[in-house]
């Protein structure tokens, strides 16, 4: 697997940008794609865009971060850079997941699922100790079955998630 590169026209942006301002554009960027979509749809224009990334965020990145060892979040940046480059991430993926919180990536992934699926539930899996990968993507199967956009939070007894707010 190669690793993806940034589009050239987008490296000014992203070096001067800081993480917290990234974020909120990136959203802003979802919700009028949202927009569009939704007047385009009155028109007999699909929302096929926002489903798509929206089932991505859900099925592979979540899956990816699933993956993470809990111990990753106890990194310094460059430690989880160094970790991050060697699956061969996309550099986005890599800044993002490298400077943000496990609550942070879970939440963005959460508000911009609800932008396109507002029914999806938010559900937590709350655990004694960390889990298995692939204990939590057997979770994610069986939830799916009940609801297709079902977002799942594992939340170990090592992770504080009081500052998340999903109301």
């Amino acid at each position: 697997m190669q690793a993806a590169k940034i589009p050239e026209t987008l490296v000014p942006y992203l070096c001067d940008v800081s993480e917290a301002q990234f974020l909120k554009d990136l959203m802003s960027t979802f919700k009028l794609v949202k927009h569009l979509e939704e007047k385009n749809s009155r028109m007999g224009v699909n929302r096929r865009f926002s489903e798509a990334l929206a089932e991505y965020l859900m099925n592979e990145v979540a899956t990816l971060l699933d993956r993470l060892p809990m111990s990753f979040y106890g990194m310094t940046v460059e430690q989880k850079q160094h970790y991050l480059k060697k699956a061969n991430l996309p550099a986005i993926f890599v800044h993002v997941l490298s400077t943000n919180t496990y609550q942070q990536n879970f939440e963005s992934l959460f508000q911009y699922i609800r932008l396109v699926h507002p029914e999806t539930p938010y559900i937590v899996i709350q655990m004694a100790r960390d889990t298995e990968a692939e204990t939590k993507q057997a979770i994610r199967k069986q939830f799916k079955k009940s609801s297709k956009t079902s977002f799942l939070f594992f939340k170990s007894a090592n992770i504080c998630t009081a500052d998340l707010n999903y109301s």
